[in-house]
Protein backbone atom coordinates (compact mmCIF):
# COMPACT_ATOMS: atom_id res chain seq x y z
CA UNK A 1 0.00 0.00 0.00
CA UNK A 2 1.15 3.38 -0.72
CA UNK A 3 0.29 6.38 1.44
CA UNK A 4 0.75 9.66 -0.42
CA UNK A 5 -2.75 11.10 0.93
CA UNK A 6 -5.27 12.97 -1.65
CA UNK A 7 -8.13 15.28 -1.55
CA UNK A 8 -11.03 13.37 -0.89
CA UNK A 9 -14.86 12.91 1.00
CA UNK A 10 -14.88 12.94 4.96
CA UNK A 11 -13.05 9.68 6.31
CA UNK A 12 -15.17 9.65 9.35
CA UNK A 13 -16.73 6.22 10.29
CA UNK A 14 -20.10 7.92 10.45
CA UNK A 15 -19.90 8.96 7.10
CA UNK A 16 -19.16 5.48 6.33
CA UNK A 17 -21.58 4.10 8.08
CA UNK A 18 -24.30 5.85 7.16
CA UNK A 19 -23.58 4.78 3.26
CA UNK A 20 -22.84 1.04 4.03
CA UNK A 21 -26.74 0.70 6.23
CA UNK A 22 -28.03 2.29 2.89
CA UNK A 23 -30.09 -1.04 2.01
CA UNK A 24 -31.13 0.74 -1.63
CA UNK A 25 -27.37 1.79 -2.24
CA UNK A 26 -25.97 -2.07 -1.22
CA UNK A 27 -28.61 -3.98 -2.95
CA UNK A 28 -28.34 -2.21 -5.69
CA UNK A 29 -24.63 -2.08 -6.30
CA UNK A 30 -24.91 -6.11 -5.38
CA UNK A 31 -27.33 -6.87 -8.02
CA UNK A 32 -25.48 -5.19 -10.57
CA UNK A 33 -21.64 -6.72 -9.43
CA UNK A 34 -23.49 -10.05 -9.58
CA UNK A 35 -24.83 -9.38 -13.16
CA UNK A 36 -21.99 -7.60 -14.63
CA UNK A 37 -18.51 -9.46 -13.03
CA UNK A 38 -17.69 -12.38 -14.87
CA UNK A 39 -15.30 -15.20 -13.62
CA UNK A 40 -11.74 -14.37 -13.11
CA UNK A 41 -12.64 -10.88 -14.19
CA UNK A 42 -10.63 -7.76 -13.50
CA UNK A 43 -12.12 -4.86 -11.77
CA UNK A 44 -11.37 -1.09 -10.61
CA UNK A 45 -13.26 0.04 -7.14
CA UNK A 46 -12.80 3.78 -7.71
CA UNK A 47 -13.00 5.82 -4.67
CA UNK A 48 -13.48 2.27 -2.81
CA UNK A 49 -13.96 4.02 0.84
CA UNK A 50 -14.41 1.01 2.96
CA UNK A 51 -13.72 -1.30 0.28
CA UNK A 52 -17.21 -2.45 0.39
CA UNK A 53 -18.17 -2.65 -3.23
CA UNK A 54 -14.40 -3.97 -3.88
CA UNK A 55 -15.01 -7.23 -1.25
CA UNK A 56 -18.72 -7.72 -3.43
CA UNK A 57 -16.98 -7.97 -6.64
CA UNK A 58 -14.70 -10.40 -5.45
CA UNK A 59 -17.29 -12.55 -3.93
CA UNK A 60 -18.91 -12.04 -7.43
CA UNK A 61 -16.25 -13.72 -9.20
CA UNK A 62 -13.85 -11.62 -9.93
CA UNK A 63 -10.24 -12.57 -10.39
CA UNK A 64 -8.60 -9.62 -9.44
CA UNK A 65 -9.59 -6.05 -7.76
CA UNK A 66 -8.01 -2.94 -7.82
CA UNK A 67 -9.50 -0.89 -5.05
CA UNK A 68 -8.16 2.89 -5.01
CA UNK A 69 -8.84 5.32 -2.01
CA UNK A 70 -7.16 8.85 -1.52
CA UNK A 71 -8.13 8.96 2.06
CA UNK A 72 -7.35 7.73 5.31
CA UNK A 73 -10.38 5.31 5.04
CA UNK A 74 -8.04 3.07 3.06
CA UNK A 75 -6.18 1.90 5.53
CA UNK A 76 -9.63 0.48 7.04
CA UNK A 77 -10.44 -0.98 3.80
CA UNK A 78 -7.09 -3.00 3.57
CA UNK A 79 -7.70 -4.13 7.36
CA UNK A 80 -11.35 -5.15 6.16
CA UNK A 81 -9.99 -6.50 2.77
CA UNK A 82 -7.67 -9.12 4.76
CA UNK A 83 -10.22 -9.45 7.84
CA UNK A 84 -12.95 -11.06 5.09
CA UNK A 85 -10.68 -13.26 3.38
CA UNK A 86 -10.17 -11.62 0.56
CA UNK A 87 -6.62 -10.30 0.27
CA UNK A 88 -5.66 -12.66 -2.62
CA UNK A 89 -7.89 -11.01 -5.03
CA UNK A 90 -8.61 -7.27 -3.59
CA UNK A 91 -5.58 -4.91 -3.68
CA UNK A 92 -6.29 -1.63 -1.91
CA UNK A 93 -4.19 1.26 -2.98
CA UNK A 94 -4.10 4.94 -1.54
CA UNK A 95 -3.48 7.19 -4.32
CA UNK A 96 -5.25 9.89 -6.23
CA UNK A 97 -6.59 8.34 -9.54
CA UNK A 98 -6.16 11.51 -11.26
CA UNK A 99 -2.43 11.20 -10.41
CA UNK A 100 -2.04 7.45 -11.04
CA UNK A 101 -1.25 5.52 -14.13
CA UNK A 102 -3.59 2.68 -15.02
CA UNK A 103 -2.37 -0.68 -13.43
CA UNK A 104 -4.29 -3.10 -15.49
CA UNK A 105 -6.90 -2.97 -18.19
CA UNK A 106 -10.08 -3.94 -16.13
CA UNK A 107 -13.48 -5.46 -17.62
CA UNK A 108 -15.22 -3.40 -15.06
CA UNK A 109 -15.72 -0.34 -12.73
CA UNK A 110 -17.61 0.00 -10.31
CA UNK A 111 -17.77 3.45 -8.20
CA UNK A 112 -20.03 4.98 -5.76
CA UNK A 113 -19.75 8.16 -7.47
CA UNK A 114 -22.92 9.44 -7.19
CA UNK A 115 -23.93 12.51 -5.45
CA UNK A 116 -26.81 13.59 -4.07
CA UNK A 117 -27.18 15.72 -6.87
CA UNK A 118 -24.41 14.23 -8.80
CA UNK A 119 -21.76 16.07 -8.63
CA UNK A 120 -21.58 17.39 -5.30
CA UNK A 121 -19.73 13.93 -4.97
CA UNK A 122 -16.45 15.79 -6.49
CA UNK A 123 -16.45 11.89 -8.56
CA UNK A 124 -16.47 13.05 -12.02
CA UNK A 125 -12.77 14.54 -12.51
CA UNK A 126 -11.44 10.94 -11.26
CA UNK A 127 -13.42 8.88 -12.58
CA UNK A 128 -12.72 10.23 -15.88
CA UNK A 129 -9.54 9.15 -14.95
CA UNK A 130 -11.14 5.88 -13.82
CA UNK A 131 -12.18 5.30 -17.42
CA UNK A 132 -8.42 5.22 -19.31
CA UNK A 133 -8.01 1.91 -17.50
CA UNK A 134 -10.64 0.11 -19.26
CA UNK A 135 -10.41 -2.07 -21.91
CA UNK A 136 -12.91 -1.77 -24.82
CA UNK A 137 -15.75 -3.44 -24.37
CA UNK A 138 -15.49 -2.55 -20.88
CA UNK A 139 -18.58 -1.90 -18.76
CA UNK A 140 -19.29 0.36 -15.48
CA UNK A 141 -21.31 0.39 -12.67
CA UNK A 142 -22.92 2.78 -12.71
CA UNK A 143 -23.91 2.43 -16.33
CA UNK A 144 -25.86 5.99 -16.46
CA UNK A 145 -27.38 8.46 -14.16
CA UNK A 146 -29.99 10.65 -15.13
CA UNK A 147 -30.63 13.71 -12.29
CA UNK A 148 -34.37 14.58 -12.30
CA UNK A 149 -35.86 18.20 -10.66
CA UNK A 150 -39.83 19.08 -9.67
CA UNK A 151 -41.24 21.97 -7.83
CA UNK A 152 -42.29 21.32 -4.45
CA UNK A 153 -44.40 22.41 -1.45
CA UNK A 154 -42.75 22.38 1.36
CA UNK A 155 -44.49 23.55 4.88
CA UNK A 156 -41.32 24.54 6.56
CA UNK A 157 -37.87 23.81 5.63
CA UNK A 158 -36.27 24.42 8.90
CA UNK A 159 -32.68 26.09 7.14
CA UNK A 160 -34.75 27.95 5.06
CA UNK A 161 -37.58 29.16 6.91
CA UNK A 162 -36.51 29.47 10.10
CA UNK A 163 -35.33 33.03 9.57
CA UNK A 164 -38.51 34.19 8.07
CA UNK A 165 -39.26 35.21 11.61
CA UNK A 166 -37.43 37.44 14.18
CA UNK A 167 -36.08 34.97 17.01
CA UNK A 168 -36.49 36.85 20.39
CA UNK A 169 -36.86 40.03 18.94
CA UNK A 170 -33.86 39.71 16.56
CA UNK A 171 -34.40 40.39 12.76
CA UNK A 172 -32.39 37.88 10.93
CA UNK A 173 -33.43 38.66 7.27
CA UNK A 174 -29.68 38.61 5.75
CA UNK A 175 -29.51 35.19 7.09
CA UNK A 176 -32.78 33.80 5.24
CA UNK A 177 -31.28 35.60 2.35
CA UNK A 178 -28.32 33.34 2.28
CA UNK A 179 -30.84 30.68 2.94
CA UNK A 180 -32.84 31.78 -0.42
CA UNK A 181 -30.18 31.89 -2.39
CA UNK A 182 -28.18 28.16 -0.94
CA UNK A 183 -28.97 24.22 -1.87
CA UNK A 184 -29.92 22.48 0.92
CA UNK A 185 -29.98 18.61 1.52
CA UNK A 186 -33.45 17.59 2.75
CA UNK A 187 -35.47 14.61 2.68
CA UNK A 188 -38.92 15.78 1.23
CA UNK A 189 -42.35 13.80 1.40
CA UNK A 190 -43.51 11.88 -2.18
CA UNK A 191 -46.60 13.92 -1.94
CA UNK A 192 -44.70 17.68 -1.82
CA UNK A 193 -44.30 17.76 -5.68
CA UNK A 194 -46.30 20.33 -7.22
CA UNK A 195 -45.79 19.20 -11.22
CA UNK A 196 -44.94 16.14 -12.64
CA UNK A 197 -40.87 15.47 -12.46
CA UNK A 198 -38.41 16.31 -15.98
CA UNK A 199 -35.08 15.13 -16.87
CA UNK A 200 -32.01 17.95 -16.16
CA UNK A 201 -29.33 15.69 -17.76
CA UNK A 202 -27.59 12.45 -17.85
CA UNK A 203 -23.94 11.21 -17.90
CA UNK A 204 -23.73 8.07 -19.55
CA UNK A 205 -20.49 6.33 -18.46
CA UNK A 206 -17.99 5.81 -19.48
CA UNK A 207 -18.45 9.39 -21.26
CA UNK A 208 -17.69 12.82 -21.31
CA UNK A 209 -19.60 14.67 -18.38
CA UNK A 210 -23.53 16.38 -19.81
CA UNK A 211 -23.54 20.13 -19.63
CA UNK A 212 -25.68 20.94 -16.58
CA UNK A 213 -27.65 23.59 -17.65
CA UNK A 214 -31.59 23.45 -19.29
CA UNK A 215 -34.45 25.09 -19.82
CA UNK A 216 -37.53 24.00 -17.85
CA UNK A 217 -41.32 24.91 -18.23
CA UNK A 218 -43.55 23.03 -15.54
CA UNK A 219 -47.08 23.41 -15.47
CA UNK A 220 -48.50 22.74 -11.97
CA UNK A 221 -51.50 20.34 -11.29
CA UNK A 222 -52.18 21.34 -8.08
CA UNK A 223 -52.58 23.99 -5.72
CA UNK A 224 -50.08 24.72 -3.04
CA UNK A 225 -47.40 26.97 -2.10
CA UNK A 226 -44.77 26.37 -3.81
CA UNK A 227 -41.11 26.32 -2.26
CA UNK A 228 -38.65 25.31 -3.93
CA UNK A 229 -37.18 22.70 -6.53
CA UNK A 230 -36.10 19.45 -5.72
CA UNK A 231 -33.47 17.81 -7.49
CA UNK A 232 -32.87 13.50 -7.11
CA UNK A 233 -31.22 10.91 -9.47
CA UNK A 234 -32.06 8.05 -11.40
CA UNK A 235 -29.03 5.41 -12.54
CA UNK A 236 -29.08 2.33 -14.19
CA UNK A 237 -26.53 0.41 -12.20
CA UNK A 238 -26.71 -3.09 -14.44
CA UNK A 239 -30.18 -3.73 -17.08
CA UNK A 240 -33.19 -4.15 -14.89
CA UNK A 241 -30.87 -2.80 -11.80
CA UNK A 242 -32.15 0.57 -11.37
CA UNK A 243 -31.08 3.49 -8.36
CA UNK A 244 -33.66 5.96 -7.21
CA UNK A 245 -33.61 8.52 -4.79
CA UNK A 246 -36.99 10.58 -5.32
CA UNK A 247 -38.73 11.77 -2.56
CA UNK A 248 -40.55 8.90 -0.14
CA UNK A 249 -37.27 6.73 -1.18
CA UNK A 250 -35.34 6.37 2.54
CA UNK A 251 -31.58 6.56 1.23
CA UNK A 252 -28.88 8.43 2.79
CA UNK A 253 -28.60 10.96 -0.25
CA UNK A 254 -32.53 12.05 0.10
CA UNK A 255 -32.79 14.61 -2.16
CA UNK A 256 -31.60 18.09 -2.96
CA UNK A 257 -33.79 21.31 -2.30
CA UNK A 258 -32.83 24.93 -4.27
CA UNK A 259 -35.40 27.52 -3.04
CA UNK A 260 -37.58 29.40 -4.87
CA UNK A 261 -39.71 32.97 -3.74
CA UNK A 262 -42.52 31.41 -1.49
CA UNK A 263 -45.72 31.66 -3.78
CA UNK A 264 -49.24 30.40 -3.94
CA UNK A 265 -49.83 28.58 -7.25
CA UNK A 266 -52.83 26.94 -8.56
CA UNK A 267 -53.28 23.75 -10.76
CA UNK A 268 -52.26 25.28 -14.62
CA UNK A 269 -50.20 27.98 -12.77
CA UNK A 270 -46.76 27.50 -14.75
CA UNK A 271 -42.56 27.51 -13.39
CA UNK A 272 -40.36 28.70 -16.08
CA UNK A 273 -37.37 28.18 -14.74
CA UNK A 274 -33.51 27.86 -16.26
CA UNK A 275 -31.17 25.88 -13.60
CA UNK A 276 -27.14 25.48 -14.21
CA UNK A 277 -24.42 24.95 -12.87
CA UNK A 278 -22.14 27.99 -11.52
CA UNK A 279 -18.53 27.76 -12.20
CA UNK A 280 -16.20 28.25 -9.37
CA UNK A 281 -15.80 26.88 -5.54
CA UNK A 282 -15.02 23.26 -4.29
CA UNK A 283 -18.91 23.03 -4.03
CA UNK A 284 -21.11 22.95 -6.60
CA UNK A 285 -22.86 26.21 -7.09
CA UNK A 286 -26.66 25.44 -8.65
CA UNK A 287 -27.78 28.56 -9.94
CA UNK A 288 -32.16 28.85 -11.11
CA UNK A 289 -33.50 31.91 -12.88
CA UNK A 290 -37.14 32.90 -14.04
CA UNK A 291 -40.37 33.34 -13.18
CA UNK A 292 -43.39 32.28 -11.74
CA UNK A 293 -46.71 32.72 -13.21
CA UNK A 294 -50.19 33.19 -11.61
CA UNK A 295 -53.50 34.09 -11.78
CA UNK A 296 -52.57 36.93 -9.55
CA UNK A 297 -49.06 38.14 -11.97
CA UNK A 298 -45.86 36.79 -12.26
CA UNK A 299 -43.08 36.79 -9.86
CA UNK A 300 -39.26 36.65 -11.02
CA UNK A 301 -36.52 35.35 -9.37
CA UNK A 302 -32.97 35.18 -9.90
CA UNK A 303 -30.89 32.79 -7.20
CA UNK A 304 -27.32 32.48 -7.41
CA UNK A 305 -25.18 31.64 -4.47
CA UNK A 306 -23.70 34.54 -2.79
CA UNK A 307 -23.09 35.52 0.62
CA UNK A 308 -22.21 39.19 0.16
CA UNK A 309 -24.73 40.79 -1.74
CA UNK A 310 -27.13 41.17 1.53
CA UNK A 311 -30.03 43.09 2.53
CA UNK A 312 -29.11 46.44 3.74
CA UNK A 313 -31.73 46.95 6.94
CA UNK A 314 -34.12 44.73 8.75
CA UNK A 315 -37.44 43.79 6.90
CA UNK A 316 -39.41 43.49 9.84
CA UNK A 317 -40.02 47.42 10.03
CA UNK A 318 -43.38 48.36 8.75
CA UNK A 319 -44.15 50.72 6.17
CA UNK A 320 -47.06 51.57 8.25
CA UNK A 321 -45.07 54.30 10.58
CA UNK A 322 -45.00 52.07 13.47
CA UNK A 323 -41.16 51.78 13.70
CA UNK A 324 -41.19 55.02 16.18
CA UNK A 325 -43.95 53.46 18.57
CA UNK A 326 -42.47 51.97 21.48
CA UNK A 327 -42.78 48.00 22.38
CA UNK A 328 -45.16 48.29 25.28
CA UNK A 329 -47.59 50.69 22.57
CA UNK A 330 -47.20 48.38 19.95
CA UNK A 331 -48.04 45.18 22.02
CA UNK A 332 -51.04 47.29 23.24
CA UNK A 333 -51.92 47.82 20.30
CA UNK A 334 -51.31 44.15 18.74
CA UNK A 335 -53.90 42.64 21.68
CA UNK A 336 -56.31 45.18 20.56
CA UNK A 337 -56.46 44.04 17.06
CA UNK A 338 -56.29 40.20 18.23
CA UNK A 339 -59.38 40.88 20.58
CA UNK A 340 -60.93 42.17 17.29
CA UNK A 341 -60.64 39.25 15.35
CA UNK A 342 -57.39 40.36 13.05
CA UNK A 343 -54.74 38.07 13.98
CA UNK A 344 -52.33 38.49 11.22
CA UNK A 345 -52.23 42.12 12.17
CA UNK A 346 -51.91 41.74 15.76
CA UNK A 347 -49.04 38.92 14.95
CA UNK A 348 -47.19 41.54 12.77
CA UNK A 349 -47.67 44.16 15.76
CA UNK A 350 -46.47 41.82 18.79
CA UNK A 351 -43.33 40.76 15.96
CA UNK A 352 -42.55 44.86 15.96
CA UNK A 353 -43.19 45.70 19.54
CA UNK A 354 -40.06 42.74 20.05
CA UNK A 355 -38.02 44.60 17.51
CA UNK A 356 -38.59 47.93 19.33
CA UNK A 357 -37.62 46.74 22.96
CA UNK A 358 -34.84 48.64 24.45
CA UNK A 359 -31.59 46.92 25.79
CA UNK A 360 -32.70 45.76 29.56
CA UNK A 361 -36.43 46.32 28.86
CA UNK A 362 -39.81 43.91 29.29
CA UNK A 363 -42.67 44.10 28.38
CA UNK A 364 -44.90 41.90 30.53
CA UNK A 365 -47.02 39.27 28.36
CA UNK A 366 -45.47 40.36 25.38
CA UNK A 367 -43.58 37.00 24.79
CA UNK A 368 -46.42 34.79 25.38
CA UNK A 369 -48.40 37.13 23.05
CA UNK A 370 -45.89 36.22 20.23
CA UNK A 371 -45.73 32.35 21.62
CA UNK A 372 -50.12 32.47 21.07
CA UNK A 373 -49.84 34.07 18.02
CA UNK A 374 -47.38 31.75 15.97
CA UNK A 375 -49.03 28.72 17.72
CA UNK A 376 -52.54 29.42 16.24
CA UNK A 377 -51.14 29.79 12.67
CA UNK A 378 -49.69 26.54 13.59
CA UNK A 379 -46.40 27.71 13.48
CA UNK A 380 -44.98 24.65 16.31
CA UNK A 381 -41.32 25.08 16.45
CA UNK A 382 -41.90 29.01 15.72
CA UNK A 383 -43.83 28.98 19.50
CA UNK A 384 -41.19 27.42 21.15
CA UNK A 385 -38.41 30.08 21.98
CA UNK A 386 -41.28 32.93 22.63
CA UNK A 387 -43.03 30.95 25.12
CA UNK A 388 -39.54 29.77 27.00
CA UNK A 389 -39.20 33.16 27.20
CA UNK A 390 -42.39 34.25 28.60
CA UNK A 391 -41.66 31.30 31.03
CA UNK A 392 -38.12 32.97 31.90
CA UNK A 393 -36.62 30.05 33.45
CA UNK A 394 -39.35 29.12 35.66
CA UNK A 395 -41.48 26.54 33.69
CA UNK A 396 -44.44 26.58 35.88
CA UNK A 397 -45.04 30.51 36.45
CA UNK A 398 -47.38 30.91 33.78
CA UNK A 399 -50.09 27.96 32.92
CA UNK A 400 -51.12 29.26 29.62
CA UNK A 401 -47.55 29.24 28.07
CA UNK A 402 -46.33 25.79 29.41
CA UNK A 403 -49.59 24.29 27.93
CA UNK A 404 -49.09 25.64 24.70
CA UNK A 405 -45.14 24.74 25.13
CA UNK A 406 -45.97 21.33 25.06
CA UNK A 407 -48.80 21.45 22.58
CA UNK A 408 -45.68 22.84 20.50
CA UNK A 409 -43.58 20.43 21.67
CA UNK A 410 -45.24 17.48 21.08
CA UNK A 411 -46.67 18.72 17.47
CA UNK A 412 -42.91 19.78 16.37
CA UNK A 413 -42.44 15.80 17.32
CA UNK A 414 -39.84 16.77 20.24
CA UNK A 415 -41.39 14.04 22.28
CA UNK A 416 -38.32 13.89 24.62
CA UNK A 417 -38.85 18.16 25.42
CA UNK A 418 -42.69 17.75 24.89
CA UNK A 419 -42.62 14.72 27.83
CA UNK A 420 -40.69 17.02 30.33
CA UNK A 421 -42.90 19.56 30.11
CA UNK A 422 -45.88 17.54 30.33
CA UNK A 423 -44.78 16.06 33.60
CA UNK A 424 -44.51 19.30 34.94
CA UNK A 425 -47.58 20.74 33.84
CA UNK A 426 -49.43 17.66 35.09
CA UNK A 427 -47.60 17.98 38.56
CA UNK A 428 -49.01 21.46 38.34
CA UNK A 429 -51.85 22.10 37.04
CA UNK A 430 -53.22 18.46 35.89
CA UNK A 431 -53.97 16.59 32.88
CA UNK A 432 -53.33 18.63 29.77
CA UNK A 433 -56.27 19.95 28.07
CA UNK A 434 -55.43 18.59 24.70
CA UNK A 435 -54.68 15.23 26.19
CA UNK A 436 -51.43 14.53 25.61
CA UNK A 437 -49.74 11.41 27.34
CA UNK A 438 -46.76 9.28 28.45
Amino acid sequence: MTNQPGRGHDGSLDYHHRMLSDSHRVTAYDLALRALVTPGATVLDAGAGTGVLAMLAARAGAGRVIAVESMDVANLAHALVTHNGLGDRVEVVREDLRALAPMAEVDLIVSDCIGRFLVDDQMMAAMQAAFTWLRPGGKVIPADITLVVAPVEVLHFGVVDGFTKPILGLDFAPAEHVAVHGIWAGALAPGSLLAAPQDFATWHLPGPAPAFDHDFSFTFSRSGRLRGIAGWFRATMAPGVVLETAPGVETHWHQVFMPLPATAVAAGDRLDVRLFLEPGGYEPLWARTGRIVTGAGEVAFDLRVSTTDLPPAARWRTAEGRAGESADVLNELGAAAWVDGQEGRASALFEDAAMALAPGEDVPGLWENIGIARHTVADWLGAIQPLLRALDGDLTSREQSLRLLVDACMRSSLQADGGRYLDLYQATFGPHPAGWAR
